[in-house]
């Protein structure tokens, strides 16, 4: 009895990955070479894509062509984030020294590209907020797109205020599922409730108006009021720990103004 030598037959274990096939397969002839085999070098030629032709060829130099753009703005966005990394260094130096200090104001410090989608976010946050028909349901959006988007910082925090207009509420940032009430007029936020002055500190833990005891994690800290067209206050927004820079810059600081004014105005009750 002869046996087939180039007849493999499936293995005994179901738990094996191969299955059984035939000699007749492996014989180089377009799309019936297996795809694991294709990355051989010898077989890139024998291998007829299926779209090829004129039409094909089209289909594969477009997207050739997309590869390729996306590279190049890749490669754009690299290289101008590294000369103004290397720009802002050599102006910060030359402020440390003395020179250039009076300067410090008009420094760019955000490059262009960055500055359009920091600008496009803030847009997006405008328009959402008028789908939005409580408050409170921007807290979510203020943790996440606000500040992974728009402010590059580690936490944000919506506090309210409530019915009685005595107290903002909250939930802790240093401890996260925990609520907070701070008193109108104590504390940082509980001062920018009351006066209506925006708070934008380096370090927390060296103002005295902050509660340590509650919030021992948060360094760079800013708070911005929410109003109604009226003035009076509803609440404010908290932004925790920037993580460029080791502060809030003005920028941001006008940024979360003009946001707040448009809560103030889409929530005024």
């Amino acid at each position: 009895m002869t046996t087939n030598i180039f007849k493999k037959t499936p293995p005994s274990s179901p738990h094996h990955h191969h299955q059984s096939y035939d000699s007749k397969k492996f014989k180089r002839h377009g799309n019936t070479i297996p795809d694991w085999f294709q990355a051989s070098p010898k077989n890139v030629k024998l291998h007829k894509s299926p779209i090829l032709g004129t039409k094909g060829a089209a289909k594969a130099k477009v997207a050739t062509e997309k590869r390729i753009n996306k590279a190049i703005e890749d490669m754009k966005q690299f290289s101008e984030c590294v000369f103004f990394s290397l720009k802002n260094q050599r102006v910060d130096a030359k402020i440390a020294s003395g020179v250039d200090a009076h300067k410090v104001h008009r420094v760019t410090r955000i490059p262009p590209r960055e500055a359009k989608r920091k600008k496009k976010a803030v847009r997006l946050a405008l328009e959402k907020m008028k789908h939005v028909s409580h408050l409170e349901d921007m807290d979510r959006d203020i943790r996440h797109d606000w500040c992974d988007n728009i402010f590059s910082c580690e936490g944000g925090r919506l506090w309210i205020l409530d019915k009685d207009k005595k107290f903002v509420e909250s939930t802790s940032f240093a401890h996260p599922g925990k609520k907070l009430k701070m008193e109108i007029g104590t504390g940082t936020v509980g001062n920018v409730c009351f006066s209506g002055y925006s708070i934008n500190i380096q370090d927390a833990q060296k103002n005295q108006k902050h509660d340590k005891d509650e919030d021992s994690k948060t360094n760079s800290f800013m708070c911005v009021k929410i109003g109604d067209l009226m003035g009076r206050p509803l609440g404010c927004v908290a932004l925790h720990n920037k993580l460029v820079g080791g502060r809030f810059t003005e920028n941001d600081e006008k940024t979360l103004t003009r946001l707040a004014d448009a809560l103030g105005r889409n929530f005024a009750r």
